[in-house]
């Protein structure tokens, strides 16, 4: 509508709303630049790493031919995981996360590696002193190291996002106070300006003197409405998309 300020969601496609989940943009409310060095960048090529050493394993089956469908199905499936691997490492290194949650989703995406690895050589230790080793146990561990990892990261990055979630809601709070304070003070120093303006202009006798204070006293009170406007923007950018509303912006332009 003409002459609104709509502050209403306007509606994310499922594409962005995907990106947004796994950080690689952030949220309207959030502006960051993407960090670089050295450790972010490691952690990138971490998880890349990863997924092209498991993807070799998994799509070998592929390759050779042979395989019953079942055997096609898990080395497709064990693929698709790996080649995401490669991609969200690249993702990685160009998302909103900060340095210290890109290394804290490979940190998570190790420990998935680490632990499922050990638990998988334990399985085939186990069943060699059976007398009943594992048939074919690189193809098994390969799929079962895919899907840990990229569980894992997904695990990763919504811990990542729960962190930043924090450090958004802290500083959120941080401005709060402080925007509060300054709209204090404001009304404060313009109620005071604004009153004895308003006592020059009853007390003197020169035209241009009063004009003069009639002119401070009138600035004062714009000034004094600028804290209102500022409680009123804050209150809306606050607000949650779905309870936001259209507001008019010609009174507040009326009364510049």
């Amino acid at each position: 509508m003409a002459g609104r300020y709509d502050t209403r969601d306007s509606g994310e496609g499922r594409l962005r709303e995907l990106l947004v989940t796994l950080g690689v943009i952030d949220p309207d409310h959030v502006s960051e630049s993407p960090e670089g060095g050295v450790a972010r960048a490691a952690a990138a090529l971490f998880v890349s790493l990863s997924g092209f050493v498991l993807l070799i394993p998994n799509v070998t089956p592929l390759a050779s031919g042979g395989e019953p469908p079942i055997g096609i199905a898990l080395s497709a499936l064990g693929t698709v995981l790996s080649v995401a691997l490669v991609l969200v490492g690249a993702l990685l290194y160009r998302s909103t996360f900060t340095t210290r949650n890109a290394v804290r989703i490979a940190v998570w995406s190790l420990f998935g590696i680490v632990v499922l690895g050990a638990i998988m050589l334990g399985i085939i230790r186990y069943q060699a002193q059976l007398g009943s080793p594992m048939v074919a146990p690189s193809f098994t561990v390969a799929k079962v190291l895919a899907i840990g990892a990229v569980a894992h990261v997904i695990i990763g990055v919504y811990d990542a996002r729960r962190v930043r979630a924090q450090q958004l809601a802290k500083e959120q709070r941080r401005v709060s106070v402080l925007n509060r304070m300054i709209r204090h003070n404001l009304r404060n120093e313009t109620t005071v300006l604004g009153g004895h303006a308003s006592l020059i202009a009853e007390g003197v006798d020169d035209p241009e003197l009063r004009n003069s204070a009639e002119a401070v006293a009138k600035s004062a009170d714009v000034i004094g409405g600028l804290a209102e406007d500022a409680k009123r923007l804050q209150a809306a950018f606050e607000r949650r998309p779905g309870e936001r509303e259209s507001e008019p912006v010609e009174p507040m332009l009326e009364t510049r």
